[in-house]
Order: structure tokens, then C-alpha cells, then sequence
């Protein structure tokens, strides 16, 4: 063989070595690069489980601070004269009238509005439900989301639990002594709440009828039907007390 084939065989030799290296730079590249893709991947959809979490946190906190404000508020309020004093509020559906304890009282959240009231609310008694007045978020209008991005949904189920029958008379007890008030200048009837409120984003599940249901059920919830379903949600639980004091006549 000529010295010419020689060097054309090593020649060829070494672009085929040259090849395979940059094959396998390439294989390496392609390799690093998919793992990060899958890290990025990774990270944006717990970024993203982070955003949506603090989003339904803060519009389930929104409807329960709106709500404190007006109980906390003057009785002279216009708002808390709908909500807590007229039997059509969601609190006063309650204390105007004993016979409706142990009810749930459902509104959906809407802060651009202040609809609190018995006719744009759904009423649930013992297995039934007693009254529907379009209180269950439906989804499809746009006006029952908390805000024109039309995201979340945030329903409040708001109930006078019977247990809290024997608060409801007149009661001595210094917890529900006003503040900066005498134990001997008068007494307060006191009202006990529990308010489950659940935001939800419908976009990324698919929640069906779970809004019908009730919180105060012992199966199959309204939050055990949310778990069931995978949607992003939030429930907070809260309790409210609303104490009406009476002076007492002097002795």
C-alpha cells in the first residue's frame, strides 16, 4: 500500500474519531439540557402551586375580614343594619328568629358588591335545601369571580350552630363582657357563627355540583368533594360572636 493510502485511511480514522467526539458532546449537551428543562418544568409548577395557594388564601381572608369589619363596625352602619339587625342579613337570618339554627346560609363573595342578604343567598335545612336564591357560585357568570380577571371563586357557608343554643340567652360570663365595660353595667346575649369560607380556581379543575354541598355535613363535605375532584382551593374556618348588650335598670 503507497504511503498516499496510508495517510488517506488516518486521515479518515481521525475524522471518524472527531465525529464521535462531537457526537458525544452533542448527546451530553442534549442530555444536560432536557434535565434542566425538566428542573425548570419542576420549579414552575411549584412556583406556580405557591402563587395559586397565596391568591386562594387571600380571597378566602378578604371575605372573612369583610365580614369582621362589618360586625365590628357601628350599629348605626348601614351595612350592619342589613347584615347583622334585619332578619334578610346573613347573621340577622339568625338572631331574628331561634327557629333558624342549625341552617347553613350561603353567599358568594363578591367584593364590588355587599349582597349579604337572604334574597341573593341559598338557605340549606337539615337534608334539603329550604331556599335558593342564586347564593352557590355558579362559575359561568362573570360576576360571581372576585375580581375582572375572572380567576377565583370565593363561596361563604355561614351557620348558627344548635350547640350554641345555651350561649343565646343572656349571658354573664366576663368572655363576653364588651371591652372596657363593667360586669355590672349590663348584659349581653351573645350569637356563636361558624363561617367555612372556600375560594377555588375552576380553570384549573373541575369542581362540578361540590359547591352545593354542605360544610356542615358528616361525609362528603363541600371540602372533602373539592379533594376528591383535584381542585385548587382554600377553606378557612373561622368563628364569629356577636354579643348585643342591654343596660341593666339601676338597683
Amino acid at each position: 500500500m503507497s504511503s498516499f493510502s496510508q495517510m488517506n485511511i488516518a486521515n479518515r480514522h481521525q475524522q471518524g474519531v472527531a465525529l464521535v467526539v462531537v457526537l458525544v458532546f452533542l448527546i451530553m449537551i442534549l442530555s444536560i439540557g432536557v434535565i434542566a428543562l425538566r428542573k425548570s418544568s419542576t420549579d414552575l409548577k411549584v412556583a406556580t402551586a405557591d402563587q395559586m395557594d397565596n391568591v386562594l388564601l387571600q380571597s378566602s381572608e378578604s371575605a372573612n375580614q369583610k365580614l369582621e369589619a362589618i360586625v365590628n363596625g357601628s350599629d348605626q352602619d348601614v351595612l350592619y343594619k342589613r347584615v347583622v339587625l334585619s332578619p334578610l342579613g346573613s347573621l340577622g337570618y339568625f338572631i331574628n328568629d331561634s327557629n333558624n339554627m342549625g341552617d347553613e346560609f350561603v353567599y358568594c363573595f363578591n367584593p364590588r358588591t355587599n349582597d349579604y342578604l337572604r334574597n341573593t343567598a341559598t338557605i340549606f335545612r337539615g337534608t334539603g335545601m329550604l331556599e335558593n336564591n342564586g347564593g352557590i357560585c355558579g362559575q359561568g357568570d362573570t360576576f360571581e369571580y372576585t375580581s375582572a380577571r375572572q380567576s377565583v371563586v370565593t363561596q361563604v357557608n355561614l351557620t348558627q350552630p344548635r350547640k350554641s343554643e345555651e350561649n343565646n340567652e343572656n349571658a354573664f360570663g366576663f368572655e363576653h363582657i364588651p371591652y372596657g365595660q363593667s360586669a355590672t353595667l349590663g348584659e349581653a346575649t351573645v350569637y356563636d357563627f361558624e363561617v367555612h369560607t372556600t375560594s377555588l380556581i375552576p380553570a384549573y379543575g373541575t369542581p362540578g355540583n361540590c359547591l352545593t354541598r354542605r360544610t356542615t355535613e358528616t361525609n362528603d363535605t363541600l371540602m372533602d368533594c373539592m379533594a376528591d375532584t383535584g381542585t385548587p382551593h382554600k377553606t378557612i374556618y373561622q368563628q364569629v360572636t356577636v354579643a348585643q348588650t342591654s343596660t341593666l335598670a339601676n338597683r
